[in-house]
């Protein structure tokens, strides 16, 4: 099958006519089109007097599409003014078919590379689109008819937000207090006592101190509860003792949570006083003594207060002894002393509360 070559303006216009896709171009095309006159009756016989149309159409779409006859004699009556007795035969190929939500037209034209594909959203738009290229492709001069309307602007619609995933809360472990936010501190306690003299007492303890995130000072004093000592060699006397003191602490202090462990180290300084009880001569004496030592212990804060715990271990520097006139020594009081404590502090600023209802103290 010979084909006809096409002038090099047609094929520029049918390039052109293959990149205008999705539904965009076929405004332009039907205003183009208009150059015609009005569809015709499919049947009517051709306006221009050829005996054979200067075209060969193969058309291909399924109803409601236009019929291959009424492109056709579209195509003719396009043409019925510009086309002379001899002009070339022009073969073309096209085919609709059902796209998406609307159509689409691919066709193919005889000596032209590729074929070419447009979108609509009505089968009847593509059936004018298919006239006008192929009209062009027969008489290029078609081209200068009104000029198309704009293409409209396609809208792609954004697609719709995904919903923000909902938040993880974060497991994170309390911080301690700041840096710049000192708690003051008061405390009460008891608890047994051993070692400064015989046997086990009691002793109760109160203090004052600071806090600033891992260092604590304190200051206090214990009053060991009396305690009274029969002598060996005169079996009606006695001496009553009662030992008391103040103490300086500085402590590190660890946290674990919530949770503080201070280790500290204690200075103390205190004096005994013993009163002689069944004696020909009763009299009180009283002496002075010191010690050093460590205090390790844990504390748990709730708020303004805390529940705290300890034991205080202390080497005797001074240890003062007692005797009496002919009876010889009473007592001395020992070389380490050991007591136990838990009791209550109390806090200011309140200790704040941390994630998953733990507090955190000084925030």
């Amino acid at each position: 099958m010979q084909l006809v070559e096409i002038s090099a303006v047609a094929s520029a216009v049918l390039s052109l006519v293959g990149f205008m896709v999705k539904g965009s171009i076929v405004a332009a095309i039907v205003a183009a089109a208009s150059i015609a006159a009005p569809a015709p009756d499919p049947q009517a016989q051709p306006p221009f007097g050829l005996e054979q149309p200067p075209f060969e159409l193969e058309w291909f779409a399924p109803p409601p599409c236009p019929s291959q006859a009424v492109v056709s004699s579209r195509i003719e009556h396009a043409l019925a003014t510009s086309v002379q007795p001899g002009a070339p035969t022009v073969r073309a190929r096209g085919r609709i078919q059902a796209k998406d939500d609307g159509w689409e037209l691919t066709l193919l034209i005889a000596d032209v590379t590729g074929d070419r594909k447009v979108y609509a959203r009505r089968c009847d738009e593509l059936a004018d689109a298919a006239v006008f290229i192929i009209s062009v492709a027969i008489d290029p001069t078609l081209m200068g008819g009104p000029e198309p309307s704009p293409p409209p602007v396609v809208h792609t619609p954004e697609p719709e937000p995904q919903p923000e995933p909902e938040p993880v809360p974060a497991v994170t472990t309390p911080e301690p207090p700041s840096e710049s936010e000192i708690t003051w501190l008061g405390r009460i306690d008891a608890g047994p006592d051993s070692g400064a003299m015989p046997g086990v007492g009691g002793h109760l303890g109160v203090g004052l101190g600071l806090q600033r995130r891992h260092l604590r000072l304190e200051a206090g004093g214990r009053m060991r509860l009396p305690q009274t000592l029969r002598l060996s060699s005169h079996p009606t006397a006695r001496a009553r003792f009662t030992l008391g003191h103040a103490d300086v602490r500085a402590c590190a202090v660890v946290f674990a949570g919530r949770v503080e462990f201070p280790l500290c180290g204690a200075v103390e300084l205190g004096a005994i006083r013993a009163t002689g009880i069944g004696v020909e001569r009763g009299t009180t004496a009283h002496r002075l003594w010191s010690g050093a030592g460590v205090s390790p212990g844990v504390v748990v804060p709730w708020g303004r207060f805390a529940l705290r715990a300890g034991f205080d271990v202390t080497a005797l520097l001074v240890r003062p002894r007692f005797s009496i006139d002919g009876g010889g020594l009473v007592h001395r009081l020992g070389l380490v002393q050991a007591r136990g404590f838990i009791g209550i502090e109390f806090r200011q600023p309140p200790t704040k509360r941390g994630p998953r209802g733990k507090r955190r103290g000084g925030e």
